[in-house]
């Protein structure tokens, strides 16, 4: 009995050494092993991190890998086995950026900082009491890239007269005495802005920054609701403080959705009253047809939400309201002939494709017959405007916008919801000869829901440019002397485990030895566009039709390959990751496909081999590069996929 309870007793001791084991490798018992971050987004690390029963941190940061995507971690990296309980930080992308710690730093600093965010920069000389410093950019400081296309902007500081761009974002009253000092003439006038910009300089005529012997300059200054009259009304000589909606053009400026797609209200003709406005510089040159915040009229009652009774022109409308809000518009409420508004005023008639003048004898019968048959409602280009402190859950309540959401814009600042005109149909005007029917498509008491309500597609914020760089001559540097961007990993020791930032731009250099060790740069004529090629490759002729290269390592089966096409299906870089997605076999496993700026991202594996596809996708011409390596070259291939890709880019 004694010998089976000692055999008993060892079985249950190596059964329990075995489950021990077990449950140190399923990682129930013991360290914990740190997970590869490589290719996922930062909430995924997070949530497999906190199933191992790591405490998890998150920092984020600026960098041209998409916004959520994961950076990196924080001391710590991926298969490192640590106990559990351990606080481990996991780095967030923001998408591009400008840093914060930006402006008052050296130009070189910033733009070897900026060139990592995979848009283009671009440097300006400014006017600036900090001569040879950065004085300002675009975005702001701490600020993230609403117009990827646009990139970032660098104001380098050069003394000179003019309207130094220390004033921007200061104290109204502050900036006028200052520049009064200075010799100025200076006036203040309003208009809308973030709430972190109420009563602070905004805008500035002559521009802030622009030399200039100018010494009569308008300040503009920030405000909210409360103060819209102001912005957008003009007075009415011996009315009192009666005014009309006619300075239209207070609302120029460029607006965009938290996706990054960006419209421009610019002004457009400027001398009747009210100013007009032309949406991406593609609106009529017809004032007509131009958006205003009025409706047809033939005296100020069409512009005048205070005129009341009888003549109350704008009845119903939102700016007449006390929600805060204001129908921008095209077209005034006009019936449209042909393409255009038709105004009708005298004997006039619509032929179908222009408003004529009746003939003389005629007794305008026929004419007004034709009218009738061609006069017609459109749904045209309209807007809400919602400055800072406008009441959206009030107009939700009232049942101007067809159908709910969920999305709530961000109240501190201005903001556009643009209608989807796609949703109405095209109506005739007149119901007979002599009677024109209300438009439902423009404001008043008439007009049809609003489609859609505000979300992310159709809510387009205020980019608030204090400086307006495109009044300077431009330098671009992205890629240019401060080095090529080919950095990949993040800083303050964050291990990124094969992730890398985005470089899309020229650089001045021609073909030339790298800053890689023994690496040779290619530079294609034909496409223009450059990429550095390690040591340890041999370079195959270039393509019969010049638009790239091959070359082959002299050790194993990788190969890189370099070609330049035009960008004949005009691609955007998204439409372009489709369309290689798309074209692949069935039997392709995907493991990164993702759009970071101008860049397309494309990696899989398929029948043994490992390929990784970087192309720079602009609107005339794509450069792309392609690495392929079998599986069994992995950890070499990996680590030439991380590097060389990034220093692809358009040179001249």
């Amino acid at each position: 009995m004694k010998l089976i309870a000692a055999i008993i007793a060892v079985l249950v001791v190596l059964a329990g050494t075995g489950f021990g084991l077990a449950a140190r490798k399923l990682e129930w018992i013991g360290p914990r092993t740190v997970p590869t971050v490589r290719y996922r987004t930062a909430a995924e690390v997070s949530r497999e991190l906190e199933t191992k029963g790591f405490l998890v941190k998150k920092k984020q940061m600026f960098n041209a890998l998409g916004k959520g995507k994961c950076l990196g971690l924080v001391g710590v990296k991926a298969g490192d086995r640590l106990p559990k309980g351990t606080t481990v930080t996991v780095i967030e992308s923001m998408g591009p950026g400008v840093p914060e710690g930006t402006v008052g730093s050296e130009p070189s600093k910033a733009e070897t900082a900026l060139l990592k965010m995979g848009v283009k920069v671009v440097e300006h000389e400014v006017v600036s009491e900090h001569p040879g410093k950065v004085a300002v950019t675009m975005p702001a400081d701490g600020e993230p890239v609403r117009d990827t296309d646009d990139g970032i902007h660098i104001g380098v500081g050069i003394t000179g007269d003019g309207i130094p761009v220390e004033i921007a974002g200061m104290d109204k009253d502050e900036a006028k005495t200052k520049l009064q000092q200075q010799g100025f003439d200076v006036t203040l006038k309003p208009r809308f802005s973030s709430r972190k910009n109420l009563g602070k300089i905004v805008r500035a005529d002559p521009g802030i920054g622009v030399r200039t012997s100018e010494t009569n300059v308008t300040l503009y200054y920030g405000v909210d609701v409360s103060k819209r009259y102001d912005v957008v009304g003009t007075s009415i000589p011996d009315r009192g403080s009666d005014k009309i909606m006619t300075n239209t053009v207070a609302l120029a400026g460029k607006y965009c959705t938290d996706g990054g797609n960006c419209l421009t209200l610019e002004p457009g003709q400027t001398d009747p009253n009210p100013s007009g406005l032309v949406l991406d510089g593609k609106g009529s040159s017809d004032f007509f047809d131009q958006l205003t915040l009025c409706t047809y009229s033939q005296d100020i009652s069409g512009c005048n939400p205070s005129s009341g009774g009888y003549y109350n022109a704008m009845k119903d409308f939102l700016i007449q309201g006390d929600t805060g809000a204001m129908e921008l518009y095209a077209g005034f409420g006009l019936p449209v002939c042909g393409t255009t508004s038709y105004v009708g005023d005298g004997p006039t008639y619509c032929d179908g494709t222009s408003e004529k003048q009746v003939e003389d004898g005629s007794d305008g019968t026929a004419e007004q017959a034709m009218s009738e048959k061609y006069l017609k409602y459109v749904a045209r280009d309209f807007f809400v405007v919602m400055p800072v402190g406008a009441n959206l859950d009030q107009l939700e309540s009232n049942g101007y916008f067809d159908g709910s959401t969920t999305y709530k814009p961000y109240a501190d600042r201005p903001y556009l919801i643009r209608r989807d005109n796609s949703a109405y149909p095209e109506i005739k005007a007149t119901n007979d000869t002599f009677h024109r029917k209300p438009n439902p498509y423009a404001p008043g008491t008439n007009m049809q829901p609003f489609k859609k309500a505000p979300n992310a597609h159709n809510v387009y914020y205020l980019v608030e440019q204090p400086v307006d760089f495109s009044q300077f001559e431009e330098a671009t540097v992205s890629g240019g002397r401060q080095g090529d961007g080919s950095d990949s990993s993040p800083d303050d020791g964050i291990s990124s485990d094969g992730n890398g930032d985005d470089t899309t731009e020229s650089d001045d250099s021609s073909q030339s030895q790298s800053s890689q060790s023994g690496a040779r740069t290619y530079t294609n004529a034909r496409f223009s566009y450059r990429v550095d090629v390690p040591a340890g490759y041999k370079w195959q002729q270039e393509s019969d039709n010049g638009d790239g290269r091959k070359f082959d390592a002299t050790s194993g089966s990788t190969q890189i390959s370099v070609w330049g096409s035009n960008n004949a299906l005009s691609h955007s870089p998204q439409e372009e990751l489709d369309w290689l997605k798309e074209n692949l076999g069935g039997n392709a496993n995907i493991s990164l496909a993702q759009v970071a700026g101008q860049s397309v991202y494309l990696s899989y594996e398929q029948n043994g081999t490992i390929t990784y596809i970087r192309e720079v996708v602009t609107g005339g011409k794509i450069a792309a590069i392609e690495i392929t390596y079998p599986t069994s070259e992995r950890s070499s291939g990996d680590k030439l996929a991380e590097t060389v890709p990034l220093t692809l880019k358009f040179v001249g």
